[in-house]
């Protein structure tokens, strides 16, 4: 199964999956809705309602604040090593969308609360109400506490190379189907991938005039790609097996596993035999 379609399929089974979820939870809420045997008054609808709006609003303010330092971390590694940039961004996409998550649970929880303190005590819509908001605000307190612990996790950067590796192992198995004729029992040796790999950002260096500098620095990788783009001076489905094969070697040399896949060898000598040919 391609890469794309089983992303997208886990991705609709985790929506539906959490709907189910949330369905099953509301039966009971509206059970004990009905059937309610605990009566609180109005002053502790208003003192619990206003306290829980205040921490989970507080916690995820916290929680806020403490990405913004570091996602400050993560663009100064970046700045020291440019081959960290595709793995922050894939941990930064990850980041925005567990906080719109956890940011829309916090703001129904908020809401739900401040709609029970607008309703009279001890009828059905008010308890029904009051009950979905505590419910919420768990919830809430549970994916900031997630979200708290992934972002402070220190081998972030391991577990989501590995990540990349293997989805860009499955991509790359779709685009070198043209090159799998040479299939070699024997594993590969990880510095024979890097010593072509170190031939490949050499040569494409030579196309694009590596004594530009940016900023003081040579240009790298990255910037001598995103040049012969502009620039149309060399194919563009070459161009883009180049750039998934220098994300690849990204994710290997940043993570635990260090095995290269067979196909991904044979496509970079492939692809060092085409530059060759170009200079």
């Amino acid at each position: 199964m391609r890469t794309s379609n089983l992303f997208s399929t886990l991705k609709s089974k985790k929506n539906c999956m959490l709907a189910i979820f949330f369905v099953i939870i509301e039966c009971p809420i509206i059970y004990s809705s009905i059937n309610s045997f605990i009566l609180l008054n109005e002053n502790r609808v208003l003192y619990i309602s206003s306290t829980l709006s205040q921490v989970v609003a507080t916690l995820f303010g916290l929680s806020i604040t403490g990405y913004i330092f570091l996602d400050g971390k993560l663009k100064n590694d970046v700045e020291e090593d440019e081959s960290l940039i595709d793995i922050v961004g894939d941990l930064k996409a990850k980041y925005k969308l567990k906080i719109l998550f956890t940011g829309s649970l916090t703001c129904v929880s908020i809401f739900l609360c401040i709609i029970n303190m607008c309703l009279s005590t001890n009828i059905f819509i008010s308890i029904f109400v009051f009950d979905n908001s505590l419910v919420f605000t768990f919830f809430s307190i549970v994916e900031i506490i997630l979200f708290v612990k992934k972002i402070i996790d220190p081998e972030k950067i391991q577990k989501e190379s590995y990540i990349g590796k293997r989805q860009l192992e499955e991509k790359l198995e779709e685009k070198t189907d043209n090159f799998s004729e040479q299939n070699d029992s024997d594993k590969v040796n990880l510095e024979d991938f890097l010593i072509t790999y170190n031939n490949i950002e050499s040569k494409i260096s030579n196309l694009v005039s590596s004594s530009v500098r940016v900023n003081g620095k040579y240009n790298n990788m990255h910037q001598n790609l995103k040049i012969l783009k502009s620039g149309k001076k060399i194919d563009m489905k070459l161009l883009e097996k180049i750039d998934i094969l220098r994300r690849y070697r990204n994710y290997l040399v940043h993570g635990r596993d260090i095995i290269v896949d067979e196909k991904v060898y044979h496509l970079a000598k492939k692809i060092n035999e085409e530059l060759e040919q170009l200079l």
